[in-house]
């Protein structure tokens, strides 16, 4: 990451700067090490939509995309750039993270969240945020529709979904056999869940009484 981030320092402080988003940790590390070198972090899917979220560098070779020299027009340094685009400050993150960090509650163990979207997505880029300030492990899911099956895997200490995700991943418990939290008095399901944030339209009150009857506890998150 500090090798990244020392090639990409004489780019001008605020420039825009793409790479493509792929659910490795070199991606993370490349999505730190634009924001560590001072510039805008501008993570996309598909190369092609870069321009058109304000990019003006791409991160793998450095390429222009269109004429920043002047610097003028460009960002505050550090930050990234959200769907909408919108640039967000690094000082909007950090305090978005802390939001988390206080609804989730601190927990005893090392927190461990899968995200299964992508960092160009409002709720995903503070979860990485989160994760770099308070040390927490991310599991990247390979893609939306695999984030159920990734924490059922890895079995994570807090899980964020939407209520349909959310609902998902209560048929999941279920199903375990015996479940888990016969097997031992009082043991959360998949052995160290213990927060549930939604997103989103809210879960219903049957859902609220499953995970909150299993120890387990259910809060909105920011949105």
């Amino acid at each position: 990451m500090a090798l990244q981030a020392e090639r990409l320092s004489s780019l001008p402080p605020g420039t825009p700067t793409a790479f493509e988003w792929v659910p490795r940790p070199q991606a993370v590390a490349l999505d730190l090490a634009i924001q560590a070198a001072g510039l805008v972090s501008v993570p996309v899917t598909d190369p092609a939509e870069a321009p058109g979220r304000g990019a003006r560098r791409w991160a793998k070779d450095i390429k222009d995309e269109k004429d920043s020299k002047d610097g003028k027009d460009l960002p505050e340094a550090g930050g990234v750039v959200v769907a909408g685009p919108r640039v967000v400050s690094q000082e909007e993150m950090v305090a978005a993270a802390e939001r988390i960090q206080e609804t989730a509650g601190s927990g005893r163990e090392r927190e461990i969240v899968v995200i299964g979207r992508s960092p160009e997505l409002w709720i995903d880029r503070v979860f990485l945020a989160w994760a770099t300030l308070y040390g927490a492990a991310i599991l990247l899911a390979s893609d939306p529709s695999s984030l159920v099956g990734s924490a059922v895997w890895a079995r994570p200490t807090l899980f964020h979904g939407t209520a349909a995700e959310i609902a998902a991943l209560r048929r999941a418990v279920e199903q375990e056999r015996p479940p888990f939290w016969d097997r031992k008095r009082d043991r959360l399901p998949f052995g160290r869940l213990r927060t549930v944030l939604w997103s989103g339209g809210g879960p219903p009150e049957e859902e609220r009484r499953f995970w909150e009857g299993r120890g387990v506890r259910i809060a909105p998150l920011l949105s």
